[in-house]
């Protein structure tokens, strides 16, 4: 399996001063970030983007939520001194603010290329359906779009397949970062495949790095599930 990108996103009650606050936030992790971006300076819903090329991720921060997009490895993702610690260190100062009320939920997305995982349709038709079965000759080049939610106790997904059309479904996908393709960072030197995006709910609203090991082991066992 290659691992192509993640997308965790931290939805919060909106701040209506965040403006106010956001440089005192950021300012910690000036020295680490290759550049620090604004937009919508001085306006309530104010963003900054901290990008990391070298480590391949961006962190987006504006009044009601917290962001991060990753390119290629997800795998320690869930560790708090990994990959996302600036983040994690940077949900924990939002919610000392005075006018933090709370998270609403939270969104993890990924996208992967399984290689070759049928070799024939009726392997493929055998695998993924129990009642209609679609006319397919070329199980390749094919897409899976999941859509799960995850609570405590359980996790509930439904699965969407298709064909996939590349290059246009990669560039639909947004699979890029810092202008440049996920395949890229990855030396992935051949498209053929199955794409996955998974899509993964949670209401939980006690985030942290906990949370996001139970959306990598979710999404785990999805993919399990698919190249079985």
């Amino acid at each position: 399996m290659h691992e192509l990108k993640a997308e965790l996103q931290i939805k919060y009650h909106t701040i209506t001063d965040f403006s106010s606050h956001v440089r005192k936030l950021v300012s910690p992790y000036s020295s680490y970030a290759k550049n620090i971006g604004f937009e919508n300076v001085n306006k309530p819903n104010e963003r900054v983007l901290l990008r990391f090329p070298d480590e391949n991720y961006i962190i987006s921060v504006d009044w009601n939520h917290i962001a991060v997009a990753v390119s290629g490895k997800t795998k320690d993702l869930d560790k708090y001194e990994g990959k996302l610690r600036f983040m994690y260190d940077l949900i924990e100062d939002i919610r000392e603010l005075d006018t933090f009320e709370g998270i609403e939920f939270s969104v993890f997305r990924t996208w992967d290329l399984l290689p070759n995982i049928h070799s024939d349709a009726d392997s493929f038709r055998e695998t993924f359906f129990t009642e209609s079965v679609p006319s397919l000759s070329n199980t390749n080049d094919c897409a899976i779009v999941i859509d799960g939610e995850l609570t405590d106790s359980n996790l509930s997904f439904s699965t969407t397949f298709g064909p996939l059309d590349y290059p246009r479904d990669i560039e639909r996908h947004n699979l890029s970062i810092f202008e440049r393709s996920a395949f890229d960072h990855n030396n992935i030197d051949c498209t053929e495949g199955c794409l996955i995006n998974s899509t993964l709910r949670s209401t939980s609203t006690s985030f942290d790095y906990l949370e996001v090991r139970k959306f990598l082991e979710a999404n785990k066992r999805i993919i399990n599930s698919i190249e079985e």
